[in-house]
């Protein structure tokens, strides 16, 4: 087998470099672009939302998924509820899941998420009767 020389090799290093990197934007351009175009995320992937949940009662919506696999749990990992309570269930046109109660920040939860495959799903959290506008961040995903 043949040595490859020094400068050679640095060449070749570079090249190979150049080449991922393209690769690596083309991918995150054409994520992007699927996204401008009202194609969801698939529901594999984590997906991070920070939303303000309405006080008494309000309620408010992450981004849609698409679900991959009918019935499958929904994952919920909830970094910050800025130290409330709220509720929280799988939302859709096809149909909700039940209510998950009282969860807060810092917690891990699988959500019951019945819709079928090929169908949008969200997040849904309210708040409690008589607790004021609430800021939640975390990922999630409907599979």
């Amino acid at each position: 087998m043949k040595k490859i020389k020094g400068d050679v090799w640095i060449i070749l290093k570079k090249k190979f470099i150049a080449s991922m990197t393209a690769v690596l934007l083309l991918t995150g351009g054409v994520s992007a672009a699927l996204a401008d175009h009202g194609i969801e995320p698939t529901a594999e992937n984590w997906q991070s939302f920070d939303l303000s949940v309405p006080g008494y009662n309000g309620s408010n919506t992450t981004s849609n998924q698409t679900k991959t696999t009918t019935g499958a749990l929904a994952g919920l990992k909830l970094e910050s509820s800025n130290g409330e309570t709220l509720d929280v269930r799988t939302y859709s046109s096809a149909g909700n899941g039940s209510w998950k109660r009282s969860v807060t920040g810092g917690n891990t939860y699988q959500l019951d998420s019945p819709q079928e495959k090929k169908k949008n799903v969200a997040l849904e959290f309210s708040t409690d009767i008589l607790d004021g506008d609430t800021p939640v961040n975390g990922t999630w995903r409907s599979n």
